[in-house]
């Protein structure tokens, strides 16, 4: 999600014009009113949202004072066309998906910010823009625009978000204070892991940086993934 604040949304035709100057991105208007955007052979639909939608929940914050505003009346939603919607979740597709997006937000300086809604997460554009841009030069999958954290017990936070890549979220414990930087870098670190890994359905091990070790093991149920770091 693209989001403005009111009255600041550029409109589909604006945005158009601005894509023509980018010749590696295909742009179209379709009969439903929104743009077919074509990029890497992959093609996305960008819509305004309906003033009358119900908005989403967006509880988490990246870059942004928490009391940012946006108006969901003026948002603009990317998302994958009908020929890749069934693989939306994969990497390929979330990487081209996610580039097309910064791309687009490049063009607009009048944007507030990008949500991502499996994470309920907001995060500023110029947050958005560092992971994606890092990700596509080779750098680590973008766990902090894609994934969020919320405690979970005394000394636990549970992902929000990651089981839109893997099925699985993340609840992550150990010894450490749950607030701190490190915490957060360290659930980044291992939501990142878990996209490049996949479901898990075994228990394994996982080195981390600083050369601690975290017991992966997969819940009962396999809809969670507990994550035990070592004192």
């Amino acid at each position: 999600m693209l989001a403005f604040a009111p009255g600041e949304r550029p409109g589909l035709e604006d945005v158009a014009e601005r894509l023509t100057r980018n010749g590696d991105i295909g742009c179209r208007s379709t009969a439903d009113g929104s743009l077919e955007l074509v990029l890497g052979a992959m093609a996305f639909d960008l819509r305004a949202a309906k003033a009358r939608g119900v908005p989403p929940v967006f509880d988490l914050r990246l870059g942004l004072s928490g009391s940012s505003p946006f108006d969901f009346g003026s948002t603009l939603w990317l998302r994958p066309g009908p020929h890749v919607a069934s693989g939306a979740r994969s990497l390929p597709v979330l990487r081209e998906w996610l580039s097309l997006a910064a791309r687009l937000a490049a063009t607009m300086p009048q944007l507030s910010a990008v949500g991502w809604t499996p994470a309920r997460l907001l995060a500023s554009p110029a947050e958005f823009d560092r992971h994606v841009v890092d990700w596509q030069a080779g750098g680590a999958f973008p766990s902090a625009v894609l994934c969020g954290f919320v405690p979970a017990l005394e000394r636990a936070v549970q992902s929000v978000g990651l089981r839109f890549v893997t099925g699985q979220e993340m609840w992550l414990e150990g010894d450490f204070d749950l607030r701190s930087r490190a915490a957060e870098q360290l659930g980044r670190h291992v939501a990142a892991y878990l996209a490049h890994h996949g479901p898990v359905t075994t228990d394994h091990d996982l080195t981390l940086p600083d050369g601690r070790r975290a017991r992966i093991r997969p819940s009962p149920n396999a809809l969670l993934v507990r994550v035990e770091v070592e004192g």
